[in-house]
């Protein structure tokens, strides 16, 4: 089982992982048991470590783990996931997810 590592003490299963936010120099790590683990490090860097085709940057504030994607909205240009959240894309990550979802 793959985890990520957040600290040398902190290790989350990426499986557990929902979604990240990312907050300036922060990233809010969203957990499937509801929880959030604050990070100092940036999102680009926790995105870097995941290493997994499981997550997607749709933005640059979020990544989102794949199996929560519930519904993607192409005039919108939006996802929403399992939970009613709904995360608007940037130009550029919607072509991305439309071949990505053409995958799952």
């Amino acid at each position: 089982m793959k985890a990520l590592n957040i600290t040398q003490k902190i290790q989350v299963p990426l499986e557990d992982i929902r979604y990240l936010q990312a907050d300036i120099n922060y990233t809010f790590i969203h957990t499937s048991e509801g929880g959030t683990i604050i990070s100092t490090t940036t999102i680009k860097r926790l995105n870097d470590r995941i290493g997994s085709n499981a997550f997607i940057r749709i933005n640059k504030k979020y990544v989102l783990n794949k199996r929560i994607i519930k519904s993607y909205n192409e005039i919108e240009s939006s996802v929403m996931i399992d939970d009613g959240q709904v995360f608007v894309l940037s130009r550029r990550k919607s072509r991305i997810l439309r071949e990505t979802l053409g995958q799952i």
